[in-house]
């Protein structure tokens, strides 16, 4: 019993973030928005806090600049769709995209 109740509040914790981003979504998408890219606004933002964090030894640190990284990927997303009247879902899988191939290749150098 105690293990079932140890792999619940694991996957409650685990799912913690999926959830944000769900919900996020779901308030876009009321909008009117069709944001595929919420998966690269988290990646990248995970791997901005993780960066920072590591290199200046400050998860707070690391905290502020992964919300700083995913708005600035937020910012261009909105930039690409609202001034350059691109399409959403394009602009979207080419975050994500972007996001995929640009978080490994960092990875090296830091």
């Amino acid at each position: 019993m105690d293990v079932a109740i140890d792999i619940l509040l694991s996957s409650i914790r685990m799912a913690t973030p999926l959830w944000f981003a769900a919900m996020g979504g779901l308030i876009a998408e009321r909008s009117g928005v069709i944001n595929l890219a919420l998966e690269g606004f988290m990646l990248i933002g995970a791997f901005t806090g993780a960066a920072v964090a590591y290199s200046f030894g400050s998860p707070v640190l690391g905290f502020l600049a992964a919300g700083l990284g995913g708005a600035v990927l937020a910012t261009v997303f909105g930039f690409f769709t609202l001034s350059l009247r691109g399409d959403q879902v394009v602009v979207g899988m080419g975050i994500n995209l972007l996001s995929v191939g640009l978080t490994p290749f960092l990875n090296k150098y830091f």
